[in-house]
């Protein structure tokens, strides 16, 4: 199931095609006066750069449908991002201007500009000895249907907490901590209680557990956990994602199982789970983001998404009743986190607009497990 955007409309209905609202010449000038040359390598990127790079990816964000007459601002919009992508890395990317394919909707836009930012953007050094921490916020709906038949549902908060050795092959460790805050969606603790119903018996269990090779997989199926067991989606090593491609179309034929119908909703899942390991170069960041920008069903959700403090733009796919967004900076091409929402009344179940689950990622450099 795709979402249906307005904003695509046009090209199909009236003989219009969708553009974006973009600055008056003025203000294209002056963004373009803000930009510096291109930075040597391994340079962090000139603040004023960043400036301009902002102002003009709000304008790109914005999309609307304007009639042909007005395709020439178009095109210096584009042009202007062509110009950015040059200052930013060096490296002209296409050139949008000569034919072929047609200019990117806000979505693609604003991967392509986290990929930008990604190049120019140093990964924190990690030493031998040190740990990669990786902390998760998480909600996570659970639903149960009480013994008089009453639907309830509702939201529970945990932290999960990964110290990642230097030497992968050493032991993993995961903290798995239930805070105990909690949302109710459809119903309420009262009316739980009242058909004694247990809503505790839901969630990763608490507690600590270690493993060679992150393969967490093998400690809690009970069989022993082993480094040729490790490396998978979703719970990548590095040795495994150096075999990933950095081409973009190559990677978006491995990010997609292929079988599934809703490829794009697989797509993006497979990413959010490799982002979220806190092991992704640099260099593979930006191609999953150029990777995604090639699927035609990503849309922008929300322009300024907030998952635990931390905000960012909200891409997502709607398929089957639900949207599974990423949410990403794309200022230093960092991702921020995942959620999932209901889009459609589900009979029997979740409202509309229900949170599903989100998850906030925050990784740092460490000298021992916490």
């Amino acid at each position: 199931m795709t979402e249906h955007d307005n904003s695509m409309a046009g090209g199909r209905d009236g003989g219009m095609d969708p553009v974006r609202v973009v600055w008056t010449e003025g203000e294209l000038d002056a963004a373009l006066a803000e930009l510096p040359g291109p930075p040597s390598s391994g340079q962090p990127l000139d603040p004023a750069l960043r400036t301009a790079r902002a102002r003009l990816g709000e304008a790109l964000a914005r999309e609307t449908v304007v009639t042909r007459k007005q395709r020439g601002f178009r095109r210096g919009l584009v042009a202007a991002a062509a110009v950015i992508a040059v200052a930013a890395t060096g490296i002209v990317i296409g050139n949008p201007l000569t034919g072929g394919t047609p200019p990117a909707p806000a979505a693609a836009q604003t991967l392509r500009q986290a990929a930008g930012a990604t190049i120019t953007e140093r990964d924190a050094p990690w030493g031998p000895g040190q740990y990669r921490y990786v902390a998760e916020r998480i909600w996570g709906v659970a639903q149960v249907e009480a013994e008089d038949g009453r639907h309830l549902a509702w939201l529970d908060e945990s932290v999960t907490r990964t110290w990642i050795p230097r030497d992968e092959t050493q032991d993993w460790v995961r903290d798995n901590e239930k805070t105990g805050k909690r949302k109710w969606v459809v119903g309420s603790a009262e009316q739980a209680a009242s058909t004694g119903t247990d809503t505790n018996q839901f969630g990763p269990p608490d507690g600590r557990i270690s493993a060679p090779c992150g393969d967490f997989d093998g400690v809690l199926s009970n069989r022993e956990p082993s480094c040729a067991q490790a490396g998978h989606w979703k719970e990548p090593t590095s040795a495994w994602l150096a075999t990933l491609p950095r081409d973009p179309n190559a990677l978006l034929m491995a990010l997609d199982d292929g079988v599934s119908d809703d490829q794009g909703e697989i797509a993006l899942q497979r990413s959010a789970m490799l982002l979220s390991s806190g092991l992704v170069p640099a260099d593979l960041r930006a191609a999953i983001y150029q990777a995604l920008a090639l699927l035609p069903e990503l849309r922008v959700t929300e322009q300024l998404a907030n998952l635990d403090g931390r905000q960012g733009i909200a891409l997502g796919v709607t398929s089957g009743g639900r949207r599974r967004d990423i949410i990403i900076d794309p200022e230093t091409g960092q991702f921020v986190g995942q959620r999932m929402i209901q889009v459609d009344d589900e009979p029997g179940g979740l409202p509309a607009g229900t949170l599903i689950t989100s998850t906030s990622v925050t990784n740092s450099v460490v000298d021992a497990v916490g």
